[in-house]
């Protein structure tokens, strides 16, 4: 029983009466397209199969060397930072919390520091409670680009840091202030 064109003027859709063995009526659907005949339609339906099986292995393939290599990278994008250190000795200020991916320098780059003092930095955790930087820390003076040695990475796999920071010298008479840009991972080792 043929029912008319569906879709495509060429594309006939057939129903075929098939019976078993215990003679109950069973309907089977079938799409045929007089142009292609019955040897010629399983080999391109294997092809149709093999071309689709490669083609989405492939996205997948592309889409996890993609992210590997993205997460590879890191976070390398400088963000500004503004620390105000209060007044007295051995007051710390922290820059926001960033995801470390890779086990490289953290990357920061001062603009000033107020009053001409020596800043300290080092690497802390997101909550401020651990000293992540392995034991390194880097003075810097106004003006000086300097990579801060961290060992969160490799402590703790990918993790939220913090720059640390304190005035060195006297204590603090007044609010000393410092700004700059900082990554937590850096292309710049």
């Amino acid at each position: 029983m043929t029912i008319g064109p569906i879709y495509h003027l060429r594309k006939e859709l057939v129903i075929k009466k098939q019976k078993n063995t215990n003679d109950i009526d069973k309907w089977k659907l079938y799409v045929y397209n007089p142009y292609i005949s019955n040897g010629k339609r399983s080999n391109l339906i294997v092809k149709m199969k093999s071309i689709f099986t490669y083609s989405l292995g492939t996205m997948v393939l592309l889409s996890g060397l993609i992210t590997t290599n993205a997460l590879a990278k890191g976070d390398t994008k400088d963000s500004n930072y503004y620390l105000e250190m209060p007044k007295g000795y051995h007051v710390n200020a922290y820059t926001s919390a960033r995801t470390k991916y890779n086990d490289s320098s953290v990357y920061q780059k001062n603009s000033w520091i107020g009053k001409d003092r020596t800043l300290r930095l080092w690497i802390v955790d997101k909550d401020k409670k651990d000293t992540i930087s392995g034991g390194h820390y880097v003075d810097i003076t106004s003006g000086q680009h300097k990579n801060i040695p961290s060992a969160a990475y490799e402590k703790r796999g990918k993790t939220s840091v913090r720059i640390a920071g304190e005035v060195r010298g006297t204590p603090n008479a007044v609010v000393i202030s410092a700004k700059g840009v900082w990554s937590p991972d850096s292309s710049r080792r």
